[in-house]
């Protein structure tokens, strides 16, 4: 480097002592800096930073511009001090939970955000935590004090009362960033508006301006997702493959992706996913047990062509009352905070700290005791009913039991005999299962067999190889 270069390196680090630098728990580098009267959160390497510090360096220097040369070396020098000597501190998207308060970044140009506690909630500038934004992200209106979440119910073409009390919950769930994340899954046939409800339901939370998605093509395009909103949606989708099924289970409960780190061979990136979900299409989209038991499935029913309204007018009619709905969810929300610590549930389903807190927002909503309960325990065995449907393997075990009461075997006498009862269509394809698959495709469709009063058992292996038990917990003992 030239010491005109190394010069303007020099200058620019005089002009970042009031940055606070720091790293993630993934290692990615941070600087939180002062613009003008409010504070602002870039990662280190973002045009934006850079483009700050570049008018800094112009307005210190008389019109200077600093070279490429001097950028990148000077960018390094960032990222290092952020990832070695910065303190380590959570990064939030759109929405953050800490001790007994929410936050919602508004993403406006003051960086202001809404505080909700058990007091209620308020616009709050500098709010106590690090808020990042990407290009994508829009920002949200300001909430209405006496805003009613019900008024939503127009814009939603929902066949069930509760089905709309149902996407009331999954909006409820995203404001609880420690807690899971139901997925939602709208269907439908062509004309139902599926499109629309879920345009509805992510820009009532976390408008950008790519509204909706197609599904990514790999893990590494679903993690870089995670890191541009908080609110994914996947429009017109027909099936979810196994693998992609895996990552969306993730994303609804919590937990990492690894990928190559960029431009290594070696080294790998670990990067935390989990993020508010919506699919919709026209099909039965999810059928694998683990996804279907963390989704709530809303089926709309098809619009009279009488009823139609022009998209223009549709949108300017959600967006004047955009910061109604927004507020009447604040509302909610705070008195849920209020009443969550009392709140119990009677049986505890898989996504436990959701209903727990919907149950606390019972009250609020007008709804009665326990109410809530009721119509996630039937939705969620619809659920698994569809999943019946769509998986050959659970229809083909549940037949076998219906003629059984207690089958025991090894792996192969097993497969042989849930072959027997294998759906014709189906049949070709699935007598291939390897007999050391067999264990594994089981535990996969063990909930919904569960559901049924079926259970898998793994008895001790013998001279004869691995051995399986199948049997109906309510006709027989459970004892081997």
């Amino acid at each position: 480097m030239s010491d005109s270069n190394k010069k303007s390196s020099e200058l620019m680090l005089q002009l970042i002592e009031d940055l606070y630098l720091f790293h993630d728990n993934e290692g990615i580098a941070y600087a939180k800096l002062w613009v003008e009267d409010h504070y602002e959160v870039w990662n280190v390497e973002s045009a934006v930073l850079m483009n700050y510090l570049i008018a800094r360096y112009m307005q210190e220097y008389e019109g200077e511009i600093p070279s490429e040369i001097s950028l990148r070396e000077f960018k390094r020098v960032l990222k290092v001090k952020a990832q070695i000597q910065g303190s380590e501190h959570s990064v939030y998207t759109r929405i953050a939970e800490l001790d007994d308060a929410i936050y919602i970044s508004l993403c406006d140009e003051k960086w202001n955000a809404i505080e909700i506690t058990k007091k209620g909630w308020k616009i709050i500038s500098n709010p106590p935590v690090f808020f990042v934004r990407s290009p994508i992200m829009k920002e949200l209106p300001r909430p209405c004090k006496n805003g009613q979440i019900a008024s939503l119910h127009q814009f939603i073409n929902v066949r069930e009362e509760h089905d709309f009390h149902l996407i009331i919950a999954w909006l409820l769930s995203t404001f609880k960033e420690n807690s899971p994340f139901p997925i939602m899954i709208i269907q439908g046939e062509q004309g139902s508006a599926k499109s629309t409800t879920t345009s509805i339901l992510r820009t009532l939370i976390d408008p950008s301006t790519l509204t909706l998605r197609s599904l990514p093509k790999n893990e590494e395009e679903l993690a870089i997702s995670t890191k541009n909103a908080f609110v994914l949606a996947y429009d017109n989708i027909s099936e979810i493959s196994d693998n992609m099924s895996d990552n969306f289970c993730k994303m609804s409960t919590g937990g990492a992706i690894s990928m190559r780190t960029l431009y290594t061979t070696a080294e790998e990136t670990s990067i935390r996913i989990k993020r508010p979900c919506i699919f919709n299409g026209i099909e039965d989209i999810a059928n694998r047990p683990d996804l279907l038991d963390r989704a709530i499935i809303i089926n709309l029913s098809n619009i009279n062509p009488k009823d139609r309204v022009d998209e223009k007018t549709f949108w300017k009619n959600f967006d004047e009352l955009h910061g109604e709905f927004l507020g009447g969810l604040c509302n909610v929300v705070s008195q849920a905070l209020t009443r969550l610590p009392k709140t119990k549930l009677e049986e505890k389903p898989r996504m436990a700290d959701f209903a727990l807190w919907v149950t606390a927002a019972e009250k609020s909503l007008g709804w009665s005791e326990n109410y809530f309960m009721k119509i996630y325990q039937n939705n969620r065995a619809n659920a698994i009913d569809q999943g019946y449907e769509r998986n050959p393997l659970a229809t083909a075990v549940f037949n076998l039991m219906e003629q059984k009461q207690d089958v025991r075997g090894t792996t192969a006498d097993i497969l042989a005999q849930i072959n027997l009862y294998m759906p014709q269509e189906d049949y070709q394809t699935h007598k291939g299962i390897p007999i050391n698959q067999l264990k594994g495709r089981l535990r996969r469709i063990a909930t919904l067999l569960r559901e049924r009063n079926i259970e898998i058992q793994e008895l001790p292996r013998t001279n004869r190889g691995t051995m399986l038990r199948i049997f109906n917990t309510k006709k027989l003992d459970t004892t081997i």
